[in-house]
Parts: C-alpha cells; structure tokens; sequence
C-alpha cells in the first residue's frame, strides 16, 4: 500500500494520495467562525473611542465657559404675597462678601424695612436706600452688631417688603468686583395676593 499511496498530514488532517498523481489539491481550513466576533469586538472598540472622544471635546469645551473670576455664593429665598425672605446658604466666597445690593426692578427697598438676622436694619447704619447696599458692619439701635465680626456669613437672613417685579441680590466683593448672586420674578402686590 505504501507504493500506491502518499500520506500527507496536514493541520492534523490525514490525507491521502494515490502515488503518481502529481496534482497539487487547495486544502482550505474552513474554521472561518472566529472572524466575525473579532471584527464585532474591534468596531465597538472603534466606537467606544470615538464616543469617548466626542464626550471629552464637549466637555472641554464646556469648561471653557466658565468664568475663574466668578464668585461662589449661594442664596435661597422665599417668598409670601408681602415679604421676601432670602438666606446665605453656602459658597466660598462669602468671607470676601462686602456688600449685599438688593433691588426690585429698578427699586431698592426704603429704610427700615429690612430685617436682617431678625433685627431691623436703623437708617443710615449699615444700609443705603439710595443705592439698596448693604453692608455687614450694619447695626441696630436696640441690639448693636447685626452680623457677628461685622462679616456675612453662612445662616445670615434677610427679610424686606415683597415689592414684586424682578427682585436681584448683587454681591459686591473684596476686590471691588460686583456680581448677580440671584434674580427671581414675584408677582406685583395686588397680582393675585
């Protein structure tokens, strides 16, 4: 049997060929069931990439606007048909705080009608009427120091008349800069109250 046949192992496959043909045979692995898993992995490799890429350009071009020299100070307020109560809940830069400015519209609440940390603020010692500033050195003539180390901080409230129209608190800060800290609309006195 040896002259008739030819032994070819191939890929651990016997084959065999009768002796004297010369012919060459394509013998084709036909294992091809691992290239369509190997391709599905790499697209969505390809994809993850490219996903990650998008989320990241969108990111940072996010951040670039924000603003470094924006101050952090965060207000919450309420309000009833006649009073607006506003409170100083966090942020960073409440020690640099050097005036609160509130307004309603193009209004500032007149004097002796805010009570900040549950004392009237008097005329003239620590609030200004004309401009709606004020200032953390505030007194009172019954109880003396409104804020304790004539500082904003963290807790302090603030209480006015509920004039309606678009109310704003601006902070004025240490470096001179002024900023808005919150604006909300209440309805007008007499809309619905």
């Amino acid at each position: 049997m040896d002259n008739l046949v030819k032994n070819i192992y191939y890929q651990g496959f016997l084959i065999v060929i009768p002796k004297g043909r010369t012919k060459t045979m394509n013998v084709r692995n036909q294992n091809d069931e691992a290239v369509s898993p190997v391709i599905g992995v790499i697209l969505m490799v390809a994809i993850t990439v490219i996903l990650a890429a998008v989320v990241t350009v969108f990111v940072l071009g996010e951040t670039d606007k924000l603003d470094s020299s924006d101050k952090m100070v965060v207000l919450r307020s309420s309000a009833t048909g006649t009073q607006v109560t506003v409170e100083l809940t966090g942020g960073a830069d409440v020690v640099e705080l050097t005036a609160l400015k509130f307004s309603f519209g193009a209004g500032y609440p007149t004097d002796g009608t805010i009570i900040a940390n549950g004392y009237i603020v008097d005329g003239g010692e620590g609030y200004d009427a004309d401009s709606g500033q004020l200032i953390p050195s505030a007194t009172n003539t019954t109880s003396g120091d409104i804020f304790g180390d004539k500082k904003f901080s963290v807790g302090d409230s603030f209480r006015m008349p509920n004039d309606g129209g678009k109310f704003t608190v601006t902070g004025i800060f240490a470096d001179g800069t002024e900023q808005v800290l919150y604006t909300k609309t209440f309805p007008i006195k007499g809309d619905g109250d």
